[in-house]
């Protein structure tokens, strides 16, 4: 990657795919010094079409590499049937392409193909450019039939003789970012997420960065390019913080335990072993682990019982704690403590799922207690502690059917996968069986946005920002 520190940020890159013979993206740019212009390039081929788009994206960086001070939008245009030209010479097939002339605040956006920008100001986003496809043509969106394929026809390309690319001009105003990506991003990013990163990150780098990591560009099979410009300064303070707060979606329901707990431990007098009298004096200070100890998940996976020396029934409190019943019978568990969400039994030949109770493992000694007590009540053995609970609705179903087999065993050995799609997933594969739980949730929930509680997982396609998910789930 590359970026300036003038006001005016620019910055690309290009990320392989999981098979590299079969690359097919390719980035490259260039800073002028005022009055010269700078320029930057993206370009994708098709499987292996990575000479193609290279050679694309070198000619227009070469070009503006001479300086180019005045007619930078025609100039731009010229590279592209330059380009063109050298690719019908070396006798390699068309691409797609899209690259930005920058002078000042004023950008010139030349394009063939369906590489796309976009356009970000605040908490709006808006595609400026029209792809060049025989989806595009036909009037396709995303779930007509055949708009998967046709949105690949390209009507125009590089290599094409007497090709005319399309011609923009933007003057960018303080607080607007242009996004340039190749289809393995766009198909795969969504646009109100791409708005939130805009927004909320300080510089271009770190913008492309995140949106390497969410459209799993590594796991695709030609990978992609991306570029970015952007003008004036960004990252609210507010922004970074719900920004980190989405990751650390705990902190707030770990705290309110640490609260109740405290409070209950006061008004009951068993704080330090004595009831505070009027007037009297505490000293020292209380240690959160003293009232609610989380549980390591590393200790849970040599010992799998929590202290079972008690025998007291579940607290009667009203908690913000979901679980999921994998039963078609009426389970009896506590009133008032527990958030009932019955489903089918396990399907053995497209699910997989033990009989347990199964509780996240970084999750308070108050939920494992819980937990204790419905293993108990249902007598089912001692509690099963997980790494994390990813629960699947139907926007995400596409991303997750091409992520989840590339998980290995030992990832998925502590996962619980809850799909909640009308549309099938995984269809029996094998590849379920890694998982501690593979199952199928409830179907009411499908138009809700996909979870994922307890630990985060690497490139795992969904982030933690809702709470629409469960913590607990029981098979009896």
């Amino acid at each position: 990657m590359k970026e300036n520190s003038s006001v005016v940020q620019i910055s690309w890159f290009e990320q392989d795919g999981r098979n590299r013979r079969l690359k097919n993206c390719s980035s490259a740019g260039y800073k002028g010094k005022y009055p010269f212009a700078s320029v930057l390039a993206i370009a994708e081929g098709r499987g292996g079409g990575w000479r193609s788009a290279s050679l694309v994206v070198s000619c227009i960086r070469d070009m503006f590499a001479e300086g180019v001070a005045y007619a930078v939008g025609d100039t731009l245009e010229e590279s592209f049937r330059e380009a063109s030209e050298e690719l019908r010479k070396n006798g390699l097939r068309g691409c797609s392409a899209i690259a930005a002339a920058i002078l000042g605040n004023d950008v010139w956006i030349v394009h063939v193909g369906n590489s796309r920008v976009y356009l970000g100001e605040g908490k709006s986003i808006k595609l400026l450019t029209r792809d060049h496809t025989l989806g595009e043509e036909m009037g396709l969106t995303a779930g007509d039939p055949g708009y998967t394929i046709r949105k690949l026809d390209l009507t125009k390309y590089m290599s094409q003789e007497n090709l005319e690319p399309s011609l923009t001009h933007h003057a960018l105003k303080k607080g607007e970012t242009l996004f340039f990506c190749t289809s393995n991003i766009w198909s795969n990013l969504r646009l109100r997420r791409l708005q939130n990163l805009i927004s909320g990150m300080n510089t271009a780098d770190a913008i492309l960065e995140q949106i390497n990591k969410e459209s799993r560009l590594r796991f695709k099979t030609g990978g992609g390019s991306g570029a970015i410009v952007r003008y004036g300064k960004f990252g609210k303070p507010w922004n970074r913080i719900r920004l980190v707060a989405r990751r650390r979606r705990n902190l707030f329901f770990i705290t309110l335990l640490l609260l109740l707990g405290f409070g209950i431990s006061f008004l009951c007098g068993v704080f330090k072993g004595n009831v505070p009298q009027e007037h009297s004096e505490l000293t020292g200070t209380l240690e959160p682990s003293s009232v609610f100890p989380l549980i390591s998940y590393d200790n849970m996976l040599t010992s799998t019982s929590i202290s079972s020396d008690s025998e007291n029934i579940i607290p009667v409190l009203s908690l913000p704690i979901d679980v999921i019943v994998m039963s078609e019978a009426e389970i009896d568990l506590p009133p008032d403590t527990i958030k009932q969400i019955l489903t089918s039994s396990i399907d053995e030949q497209f699910e997989k799922g033990d009989p347990g109770v199964y509780m996240l493992a970084a999750d308070s000694t108050l939920i494992g207690r819980i937990s204790l007590n419905i293993s108990r009540q249902l007598n089912l053995p001692e509690p099963v502690f997980l790494k994390s609970i990813v629960v699947i609705r139907e926007d995400d179903a596409l991303s997750f059917a091409e992520w989840l087999p590339l998980l290995s065993e030992d990832e998925a050995a502590d996962i619980a996968i809850i799909v909640e799609t009308n549309i099938s997933i995984a269809r029996g594969s094998d590849w379920i069986r890694n998982f501690r739980i593979y199952a199928n949730g409830d179907l009411s929930s499908s138009g809700n946005p996909s979870f994922f509680s307890g630990d985060s997982i690497v490139e795992v396609p969904i982030s933690s920002d809702t709470t629409q998910g469960y913590r607990l789930i029981v098979i009896p």
